[in-house]
Parts: structure tokens; C-alpha cells; sequence
């Protein structure tokens, strides 16, 4: 049984990633039944066995999976410091480096809009939307505490941290080949994380 249930969904982690790969090399208009099929090896009976919506859902979990993926990343990356500063600038550049390395990912959470998903799958990421925000919460709050970091609502504090680095490397991304966007993105990521951190360090810092 445990085999069974490995071997789908390591057929369904295929599906997903075969559907990265047909959006990064033709956008929207690659992802198609044929071409993912194509990508992955694979029959259209097997997309619709791991998939029964079909394309739509292969759609939303690229979308939730990679979010989810990078959320994790993030905040796992975040708890290894125990610096204030340290933290926040590790937030940017683990944001820009993983932009960096899954640029055609990047591209998709770009063109997705969430309210796409079915009410299931909305549901699903608002779970992951608050897990997230209550992972960067409990690593701040000592500091906060300390004045180390200014108190600041959580959307707040993570759009004053990220969104300039999200802006600047969505626009990269979205107009340079991968490898030139990956470089561009690099080399802006320390400039970046020294302007988060002066945005939100506290008066004790």
C-alpha cells in the first residue's frame, strides 16, 4: 500500500513539474493537455487520474504547491537566525535566490490570480496564507519585544521586507532570459536586504 501511494504521488509531482517546465518555455498558451502530456511522458488517462478536473487543476497545484514550497523555504530559512537584522535581510535574499533559481515558477505565481481556485483550494490557501504570516509572527515577536524590530502589522511588515524585492525581480523575470534574470537578481538581492532591514529595525537597533 505505502508503494501504491509513493508511486502516485511521485506521478502527480511529475505532472506538476512538467507543467513548470511548458509554462517557463511557452508561458499560458504552453500548458496544455498535449504538451504537459508530452513533457511528462505520460498518457491523458494519467493526467485525469491524478488529476480529474483536468488542466484546471493541474493549473492550481502548480499554483498552491509552489507557494507552499516557497513559504516553507522562507520561513525555515528565517528561523535559522537569531539575529534581528540577520533575519530580515535573510528574507530577502532567500526570496530573490529562490526567484533565481525557479524563474519560471516565479513567472507562474506572477500570472496566477488566486481567485481563480475553486472554494476548496481557496480554502486551502488561506490555511497556508496563515501559517506563513504566524511562522514570520512567532520569529519576530522577540524582537519586536526588544525594539530590535518596529512594531508593525504582519502584512505590513512583510510588504515593506519583500515587496521591493518582488517588484524588482518580477520585472527582471518577466523581460530577460532565465540566466540573465537570475544574475540581475543576485547581484540586486544584498542592495535590497540592507533597505528592508533600515525600513523596519527599531530604535534599539
Amino acid at each position: 500500500m505505502a508503494r501504491r501511494r509513493g508511486t502516485r504521488g511521485e506521478g502527480r509531482a511529475r505532472l506538476i513539474g512538467a507543467a513548470a517546465a511548458c509554462y517557463g518555455r511557452g508561458g499560458r498558451g504552453g500548458m496544455t493537455i498535449n504538451q504537459l502530456c508530452a513533457q511528462a511522458n505520460t498518457s491523458v488517462g494519467t493526467v485525469y487520474h491524478h488529476f480529474p478536473g483536468g488542466l484546471r487543476d493541474v493549473e492550481d497545484a502548480l499554483y498552491l504547491e509552489t507557494l507552499e514550497s516557497y513559504q516553507q523555504g522562507l520561513v525555515g530559512e528565517l528561523c535559522r537566525h537569531r539575529s534581528a537584522a540577520a533575519g530580515v535581510k535573510s528574507m530577502v535574499t532567500f526570496h530573490l535566490g529562490w526567484m533565481a533559481e525557479n524563474v519560471g515558477r516565479a513567472q507562474y505565481l506572477n500570472y496566477f490570480n488566486a481567485s481563480w481556485l475553486s472554494s476548496e483550494h481557496l480554502d486551502r490557501l488561506e490555511a497556508m496564507n496563515r501559517e506563513f504570516a504566524t511562522g514570520v509572527e512567532d520569529w519576530a515577536a522577540a524582537h519586536v519585544s526588544a525594539g530590535l524590530i518596529r512594531r508593525l502589522p504582519i502584512l505590513l511588515f512583510g510588504q515593506i521586507v519583500l515587496g521591493s524585492a518582488q517588484q524588482y525581480g518580477s520585472e527582471i523575470i518577466a523581460r530577460t532570459d532565465s540566466k540573465q534574470a537570475a544574475r540581475e537578481v543576485l547581484r540586486a538581492a544584498p542592495i535590497l536586504a540592507e533597505a528592508a532591514w533600515r525600513a523596519v529595525k527599531g530604535d534599539a537597533s
